[in-house]
């Protein structure tokens, strides 16, 4: 369409309202993500620690009935002919002492990081606890006795959530520690002196549930146009790699002003919202310039028919619409609907959801996209 032949009047502008240059993207976050690879047929990556002497220990995978709780496999260790006997015992991963975990950046505020994990043990009574390990053996943080002073007086099975970071439970810390570099989680089980000289402990279905807080900017459209902020959340799981690129991807989709005008032409009946054209304008500094129809509104005089169609230039946003028949509605009258995916995590104790929102006090993950 050029001026003077094909269109008669056009009016277009620059348009900076939807433009955004600093992205806000929350997700969940579940490690493991299968809930379980921690524990499962995993035993080589644990050790076992206690404060007794002498004797024999041993860690291995238990698929025997009744000793594991997720999946076909727990982590046991055995100990035996300690004397004196320990008053507290440890099952600790990974071994390596490498697990590299910055807590600050898995919850905030709102909604602190957990971990939720399964202990049993064989004595009489015992009390457990969560221990974190950071830089040295002495700088953690140590869990009151789950789930109270008493302790657990049975031998089943016990599920235990304890909130982690900053802002979690009540932790005793010790000297150095910090919660920005944790490498090591222990299950402490201690016992009324003297102690058991031998027993089993048994731990399943560790992991650690949380909020990710990623951020892209574009710190020359900032200086542009001032920092324009928005936000969007996940309540899938990915890694961080993915979730960083999906935050990249909408700020390339935003960051750039929007071209959005009017042309009149010589009528046209059959153009629909969503299709594209090719638009001529020297005033409005436009040459063959493909542009999105956003809406058609048809003018009809005693002696002329005319459309006026609003175009832009984002191509991204906006998409062609199917014709709607009336098969089509009969359809989605009369098909069930499925819960949306929202409805579900919801329904699945996601934890974006615990808290009712995403947690944007957790600590940003922030890159800068300069274009």
């Amino acid at each position: 369409m050029s001026v003077g032949s094909e269109h008669i009047l056009n009016n277009f502008r620059k348009d900076i309202l939807n433009l955004k240059n600093k992205v806000h993207f929350v997700t969940a976050y579940i490690n493991p993500s299968n809930r379980d690879s921690f524990t499962e047929g995993n035993a080589s990556a644990w050790s076992f620690s206690n404060n007794g002497v002498g004797g024999s220990s041993t860690v291995s995978d238990d698929s025997s009935a009744g000793n594991f709780k997720v999946g076909s496999k727990s982590i046991k260790a055995n100990w035996a002919t300690m004397n004196p006997a320990p008053t507290t015992v440890a099952l600790n991963y990974p071994s390596a002492t490498n697990l590299a975990l910055d807590t600050t950046k898995l919850g905030g505020k709102i909604t602190p990081a957990r971990i939720i994990f399964f202990v049993k043990c064989d004595q009489a009574i015992f009390y457990p606890q969560v221990q974190f390990v950071t830089t040295s053996p002495n700088a953690v943080f140590t869990s009151p006795s789950l789930p109270d002073v008493n302790g657990v007086n049975t031998s089943d099975w016990h599920r235990f959530e304890v909130f982690i970071g900053p802002y979690g439970d009540n932790f005793v810390s010790g000297p150095g520690a910090n919660w920005t570099n944790i490498n090591q989680i222990q299950f402490l089980f201690s016992f009324n002196a003297p102690g058991p000289g031998g027993g089993n402990i048994w731990v399943d279905g560790v992991y650690i549930e949380g909020q990710n807080h990623f951020v892209a900017t574009n710190s020359i459209k900032q200086s542009q146009y001032g920092t324009r902020e928005t936000s969007l959340t996940s309540t899938k799981h990915r890694n961080a790699t993915t979730q960083q690129a999906l935050a990249k991807a909408e700020l390339i989709r935003l960051d750039s002003p929007i071209l959005r005008g009017t042309v009149q032409v010589p009528g046209i009946p059959d153009i629909l919202p969503g299709q594209k054209v090719t638009i001529n304008a020297p005033s409005a500094n436009l040459s063959n310039t493909i542009l999105r129809v956003l809406t058609v509104k048809h003018h009809y005089g005693q002696d002329n028919f005319t459309t006026t169609l609003e175009l832009t230039d984002d191509l991204v946003n906006y998409q062609a619409l199917k014709v709607t028949s009336m098969a089509d509605l009969l359809l989605q009258i009369h098909t069930p609907k499925s819960k949306a995916q929202r409805e579900k995590d919801i329904e699945m104790g996601n934890p974006l959801t615990l808290s009712g929102q995403p947690d944007f006090t957790t600590t940003a993950q922030t890159r800068d996209y300069p274009s």
